[in-house]
Formats: C-alpha cells, sequence, structure tokens
C-alpha cells in the first residue's frame, strides 16, 4: 500500500466515524429508529403525536382539534372552554395536505370521544401537489402509517443533506454531553393535557439547547 493510500485512508477514517456518530446519536431526530440517547430536538409531528397517544395524563377525551401549520400554533385550544368544548392544538410546522389526512386518521381512531368540532387552517401550497410528503411525517410510524401509496417523497438536496450534517454532527457533542452529565433537553414549550394547549415555560439555565420549533 502506497504512502499516499495510507495518508488518504487516515484522513478518511476519522470522517467516516463523525458521520456513523451522528447519524447513530441523531440528536435532531432526522433518521429514522429510535435514537441510544434523547434527541436534543424533536419535531412537533412527533411531540404532539407522542403527546396526544402516550401522556400519562392525557385521556384523549376532546371535543374538538385544531389543525394546521405554525400560524394555528398562536391559537388557545384553553379558548374554546367557553363554548363548552375541550380542545388540542395539533398544529404543526409547514402542513401539506398528507398531514391532515394522517392526524385525522390517528384523532378518528384513537380520540374516546366523537370529535365535535375540527378548525382547520388553509393555504394556498395545500392546494399545490409540486410538494412531497414532508420528510418529518415519514419519521413518525403512528400517522405514517396512513399514508397511501405512490405519494411523491421527498429528496433531500445537496445543500439540505450538508445542512442536515453539519447541525447534527454539532449537535451530537451536546447531546452525548447532556447524556453522560445527566441533563435532560429542556424544550421551551411543554404540554397541558388539561387545556390541550403548549405553554411557554422558564428554560433551565443547565438545558441544552433545543431546536427553535420545540
Amino acid at each position: 500500500m502506497s504512502s499516499l493510500l495510507k495518508r488518504f485512508l487516515l484522513f478518511l477514517l476519522p470522517i467516516l466515524a463523525l458521520l456513523v456518530f451522528q447519524y447513530v446519536v441523531d440528536p435532531l431526530d432526522a433518521f429514522p429508529g429510535e435514537q441510544p440517547i434523547p434527541p436534543v430536538a424533536s419535531h412537533y409531528r412527533f411531540v404532539k403525536t407522542h403527546d396526544y397517544l402516550y401522556h400519562p395524563d392525557n385521556k384523549r377525551d376532546y371535543d374538538a382539534f385544531i389543525l394546521g401549520s405554525s400560524r394555528v400554533m398562536r391559537l388557545e385550544a384553553s379558548r374554546l372552554e367557553e363554548y363548552g368544548l375541550k380542545a388540542f392544538n395539533y398544529g404543526i410546522n409547514m402542513a401539506r395536505a398528507e398531514d391532515y389526512y394522517c392526524q385525522l386518521r390517528l384523532l378518528l381512531a384513537h380520540n374516546t370521544k366523537p370529535i365535535r368540532l375540527l378548525i382547520v387552517g388553509l393555504e394556498p401550497e395545500l392546494f399545490s401537489n409540486i410538494w412531497p410528503v414532508h420528510r418529518q411525517l415519514l419519521q413518525v410510524p403512528e400517522l405514517n402509517r396512513y399514508l397511501v401509496e405512490g405519494l411523491p417523497l421527498p429528496e433531500a438536496g445537496h445543500e439540505d443533506l450538508l445542512q442536515l450534517i453539519s447541525n447534527s454532527l454539532r449537535y451530537s457533542f451536546e447531546a452525548l454531553l447532556s447524556h453522560l452529565t445527566g441533563q435532560k433537553p429542556s424544550g421551551k414549550y411543554e404540554f397541558d393535557p388539561l387545556t390541550g394547549d403548549y405553554t411557554e415555560k422558564e428554560p433551565r439555565k443547565s438545558a441544552v439547547k433545543v431546536s427553535s420549533n420545540l
């Protein structure tokens, strides 16, 4: 083996090791499968679906739901109590028509009460077929099980992939440090199962930085 090839391998192996490291740790919850340590940030499709299905204090007994993109997240579900309705704000970032379909199928299957009101935030992009299924929807098995076959799937662009690798690698070390020191990543909002709202909470000084989406 020539000295040039040895130098190339010595240069390549650390890069490959870092790529494997960030894929396994997956601090931004960007890849399928479970992470060995808690991610630094999770997206709303995952967080809200799991809060609805698995939160220990959530009885899934809502009368109304709010679906839409980030714009409807400002709507307070608790305001519907004035009309005798218990509501859950299921708004997510960059919602697509497929998200609404999967969310509604999940709610019809798991809500313990008949849905009396559905508030849907419609946007022009929903009526265009140029947007593929959002990548985050594919990462939530509880939702993507309702997807029909033949839908256009997302393809990562060159710049998007490089940005993902850069961010994921950076946060991998923060997630690992958080795990080793016993610190739990803390989001900006927390779920209140009684009101169906996500309320802002005081950040802990020791908390790991999280995505601005949470």
